[in-house]
């Protein structure tokens, strides 16, 4: 068996498109459990199979930045092996689970992982359609809806030096990505100011993007939700230029100011802080 003891000090994930898109809905502390164990499985080397890890907690911590609670750690155990992720290739639709295996003893605080090997096309020697993420974006954003809809934006950043980027969902198809289609989201108001406001909060506050939520509508009804986003770096760019520039360059704008051709006859919602309620 090919068990590791130790976690490599690296921030990169790399994940291929189909699984970043999967319908799925854990933990926020889930979410960082899996995506630490995500950033072992290193492009810079040929693995042929995905080994076990059996490493301290405080390891983990260390990699996310953050203290984890012994007691948090079992309650993550069965949604990880046991919540359906669904994956979707062309026409077929595939139903997975993120581990095969998961363990903490509670007396040498170690945690033992095994990440599904049925998941191997999807994690291993990437050669495209695939994106890379930042474990310590993810982390410091609090709750689980805005995790995942940071890591879905990022898979829509454009390559360029702007790294603008937008999403565009149906609503309703947006809650069956983060299965929110029972209960009180079925009403799109309560999914906005519930779910969408406070993860696009979280986001904008812990992340390297600034994101804006559009609404479409088809008369009064919202039909579809567009985000679109902006790399900060290249906000703080655009404002350097316009403080030590008397004149204001042609093209020298802010990013999400680019991006309002897009905007003709939508509506923007301004986010402001609110209380996270998810």
């Amino acid at each position: 068996m090919n068990i590791k003891h130790e976690l490599k000090p690296t921030n990169t994930v790399k994940i291929a498109n189909e699984l970043n898109l999967a319908k799925y809905n854990i933990s926020a502390l889930g979410y960082d459990i899996v995506h630490t164990f995500l950033t072992q499985l290193s492009f810079t080397e040929e693995l042929d199979s995905i080994p076990t890890y059996e490493v301290k907690l405080s390891e983990v911590e260390k990699l996310l930045g953050k203290r984890i609670k012994s007691v948090s750690l079992r309650k993550i155990k069965e949604e990880l092996r046991l919540e359906d992720l669904e994956v979707f290739m062309g026409s077929k639709e595939r139903l997975y689970s993120w581990c095969s295996y998961i363990e903490f003893d509670k007396d040498t605080k170690a945690l033992t992982f095994k990440m599904n090997p049925d998941l191997k096309p999807f994690l291993l020697n990437l050669e495209n359609r695939f994106v890379l993420l930042d474990i310590k974006h993810i982390s410091k954003i609090k709750g689980f809806v805005g995790k995942r809809l940071y890591s879905i934006l990022k898979q829509y950043q454009s390559q360029d030096k702007n790294g603008n980027g937008y999403f565009v969902e149906n609503v309703e198809k947006f809650k069956e990505l983060f299965k929110l289609t029972e209960g009180c989201y079925e009403r799109y108001s309560n999914l906005k100011k519930r779910i969408l406001i406070p993860a696009i909060n979280q986001i904008n506050e812990s992340s390297d993007i600034q994101v804006k939520l559009i609404e479409i509508k088809n008369g009064r009804k919202v039909e579809r939700i567009k985000f679109i986003f902006t790399s900060k770096e290249n906000n703080k760019k655009s404002e350097h230029k316009k403080t030590y520039n008397k004149a204001k360059p042609a093209g020298a704008i802010n990013a999400i100011d680019s991006l309002k051709d897009w905007l003709s006859d939508e509506e923007v919602i301004e986010t402001e802080p609110l209380q996270q309620i998810a």
